[in-house]
């Protein structure tokens, strides 16, 4: 069995402690004959991640990390980036390296979370094991690549000195250089490289310099409070929140890959929710007062529980021009009213809404019952005309087999914990019986043995199946890997 070994990370900047890191893996892991890499992606933001792919590979390079066993990626954490172009996967285990460091939970002062362990290992929402596992104590035991699974294996922290103070962190370099004068940044790369490269001052110059007037941006922001202000603040953090996930949100990382978060995020995230909850910053403006006024002066109808209404939930957000309106096609029944939510029977199955609840802050919400189309087009109508400057988008709730929004249980039946997973074994039962992947009599008779443990049954119809809860008097038809029909057995 081959071993691919893979340090994933930002890397802003590259220190002793990562190579510290990279040596122990390749003492460990060169013996055995593996392969030890360094993968990171080139994406950029101004606060947290200044640096780009070739700014690292100078710094690597000079750490004496061979140009060959750096990688540029997309995703550094996502197993498909290695496992697609292996020749080898079947034969191939994946292992990913994290300092411990990194793997550990930290809090403030107050408790709040400021760092998670990067790898999560608990079981996903539905269930399943994580794709990244822990490394076992015997690699006989590791599974291939191709079995789309990988391991992490956690390394000790190695701690270092730059200008005669302990470094613990990127975040904390970064921080001393901009604060230092030109003999002190010259010191910091002479203690981390070996010696003042003239290339690597300059890369670090130019790119913290960057960094530099962003973070005066945002002093500016604080005292002005100015609405533009806030805009181009917002457009800041969206890129500092995709380069901290390495600018790839699925599935496959989200669940299973916590990035670490630098503390200069935090604060700047705090900066935003103190600017957009800052009443000041809105209460001025005429655009602001006018969208109030106009959404909460139009007539709608009084819903009475038992009727069927066209709903309607409009959010506009006055600072960024902005009109968000979510509503449905069909008439409903509104089977109850709760405070600011409504519940509607949408093809026999209770749902609420809005969403997620009443906006804040920068956005103002209302929500509409209307007796007809027309009554619903004409509030439209005259949205578009009241506010002909701001960008409007509207979604159907209701175009679907199955609506949007919460599922809310009928009173004394539950909906079953386990939901999810069985409808993901249901799709495998079909794609076992219809696309015969594998042994389709032995898979089928596997997982219908594991719908029943979890007390569901299934019957065919079709070229479909139905889900069946008698526990929790629920049914679900799933045809051709669609949800066409949820019900509740009377």
């Amino acid at each position: 069995m081959n071993y691919l070994v893979i340090y994933p990370g930002r890397f802003h900047i590259f220190h002793l402690g990562h190579k510290a890191v990279y040596d122990y893996l390749v003492n460990k892991y060169q013996p055995l004959g593996g392969s030890v890499y360094i993968a990171t992606s080139d994406i950029q933001a101004p606060i947290t991640s200044p640096f780009s792919y070739d700014d690292k590979v100078a710094m690597l390079t000079k750490m004496g990390i061979p140009a060959s066993h750096i990688l540029k990626v997309a995703n550094p954490y996502s197993i498909a980036e290695y496992a697609d172009n292996l020749p080898d996967a079947d034969d191939t285990v994946l292992i990913f390296a994290v300092g411990a460091k990194d793997q550990q939970l930290v809090k403030d002062a107050n408790g709040k979370v400021i760092q998670r362990p990067r790898f999560n290992f608990n079981p996903t929402r539905t269930g399943e094991p994580q794709k990244v596992q822990p490394l076992p104590e015997k690699l006989t035991q590791c599974r291939p690549v191709a079995d789309n699974v990988a391991y992490v294996d956690v390394v000790p922290t190695q701690n270092f000195k730059v200008r005669g103070v302990d470094a613990t962190s990127a975040s904390e370099i970064r921080k001393m250089y901009l604060k230092g004068n030109d003999q002190d940044r010259n010191q910091i790369i002479t203690d981390l490289y070996g010696a003042p490269d003239p290339h690597l001052r300059d890369i670090f110059d130019k790119k913290l310099g960057v960094t530099e007037r962003a973070q005066g941006f945002i002093k500016e922001a604080r005292a002005s409070r100015h609405p533009g202000a806030v805009i181009i603040l917002e457009k800041m953090l969206h890129l500092e929140r995709m380069a901290l996930t390495e600018g790839k949100v699925d599935q496959d990382i989200m669940e299973g890959v916590v990035e670490t978060v630098d503390v200069d995020a935090i604060h700047a995230e705090a900066l935003r929710e103190h600017l957009l909850s800052n009443p000041p910053l809105y209460e001025g403006r005429d655009d602001f007062q006018a969208v109030r006024k106009f959404l909460s002066s139009q007539p709608t109808s009084s819903p009475i529980v038992g009727k069927s209404y066209l709903y309607k939930s409009v959010q506009a957000t006055p600072i960024a021009n902005y009109i968000n309106i979510a509503q449905f096609s069909n008439e409903h029944k509104l089977v109850r009213l709760d405070g600011r939510f409504a519940y509607f029977n949408i093809n026999g199955t209770i749902k609420r809404f809005p969403e997620t609840g009443t906006l804040s802050g920068d956005a103002l919400s209302q929500i509409y019952f209307f007796k007809s189309s027309k009554e619903s087009e004409h509030f439209n109508t005259l949205l578009r005309l009241k506010f002909p400057e701001y960008a409007q988008k509207s979604k159907t709730l209701d175009d679907q087999d199955v609506a949007e929004g919460e599922v809310v249980s009928f009173p004394g039946k539950p909906i079953p914990p386990d939901l999810d997973r069985a409808r993901k074994l249901a799709h495998d039962l079909i794609d076992a019986a219809h696309n015969g992947k594998g042994d389709p009599t032995q898979l089928t008779a596997d997982i219908r043995q594991q719908l029943q443990r979890m007390g569901y049954r299934v019957r065919g119809v079709g070229r479909g199946i139905e889900l069946v809860n008698a526990r929790y008097g629920f049914t679900q038809l799933i045809k051709d890997f669609d949800y066409l029909e949820e019900k509740r057995i009377k």
